[in-house]
C-alpha cells in the first residue's frame, strides 16, 4: 500500500485522534513558526507541506498569515475541506514536486522531513520558492541533527535558529508539568537532555544562493 493510501485510511478525525490536545499543540507550534528565525508578518503566505487535515491552519491564520495546504493523500485533503470548507487553498500533490503558484514567505515541513527519498533535492526545490524561511521539525531520537544541517546547506538553506518543542503529541500533561517543560524549551542544553526521551527540535532555515 502506498503511503498516500495509508493516510487516506487515517484521514477521518485525524487531528482529534492523533493529538491529545490538538489546539494547544498546534497553537504552540504556530507561535514558533512565526517567531523562530526571521519573523513572519500578517498577510505573509505560509505553505504547509504534508498538511494532513490542515489542523495548523487556524492558529496560523490567527496571526494574520495566509495559509496554503498540500498533501499527497486525497483523503486528508477531503477531510481538510470538510473541516474548513472552501475558504482555504488546498491541493492534492506530492510534496517533493509541488510548487506553489507564487513564491511563499515560509514553507512548513512538520512531521514529514523523513518522507522524501532524496532529502537534498527536495529541500533545494523548497528553497527555490521560499523567500523568508523553511521551518521543519524532527525527532532527534530518529534523525541526526548534524546530517540534517549538512543536507540543508547542500540544498542552499542556512539553519539560523532552533527550539525544542517538548509538549507531548499524544498525552495531555498536568498544567504544572506542561508549564515546566515550556520553560525548558528555550534553554538549549536542558532541552537537549529532555529530547533524549521525548519531544522534537524545530528548526528555521533561510534560503541563500549556492555558488
Amino acid at each position: 500500500m502506498r503511503a498516500a493510501e495509508r493516510f487516506d485510511a487515517l484521514a477521518e478525525g485525524y487531528a482529534a485522534r492523533t493529538y491529545a490536545d490538538p489546539d494547544t499543540y498546534a497553537g504552540g507550534r504556530a507561535r514558533l513558526v512565526v517567531s523562530l528565525g526571521p519573523k513572519l508578518y500578517p498577510c505573509d503566505e505560509v505553505l504547509d507541506l504534508a498538511c494532513g487535515d490542515a489542523h495548523m491552519s487556524e492558529p496560523l491564520q490567527a496571526f494574520g498569515l495566509r495559509y496554503r495546504g498540500v498533501d499527497g493523500s486525497a483523503g486528508m485533503i477531503a477531510e481538510a475541506r470538510r473541516l474548513h470548507g472552501s475558504r482555504l487553498p488546498l491541493e492534492v500533490a506530492p510534496m517533493e514536486s509541488y510548487e506553489p503558484p507564487e513564491p511563499v514567505a515560509a514553507t512548513l515541513i512538520l512531521n514529514a522531513i523523513g518522507y522524501p527519498a532524496d532529502r537534498v533535492a527536495f529541500l533545494r526545490h523548497v528553497a527555490g520558492y521560499t523567500t523568508t524561511k523553511v521551518v521543519f521539525d524532527f525527532n532527534p531520537r530518529l534523525h541526526d541533527a548534524a546530517e540534517l544541517e549538512r543536507d540543508l546547506r547542500l540544498a542552499g538553506l542556512q539553519p539560523v535558529a532552533r527550539r525544542a518543542y517538548l509538549v507531548p503529541q499524544s498525552r495531555r500533561l498536568p498544567a504544572p508539568l506542561a508549564a515546566g517543560l515550556r520553560r525548558l524549551e528555550p534553554v538549549d542544553a536542558a532541552a537537549a537532555l529532555v529530547l533524549r526521551l521525548r519531544g522534537q527540535w524545530l528548526y528555521a532555515a533561510v534560503p541563500y544562493r549556492v555558488a
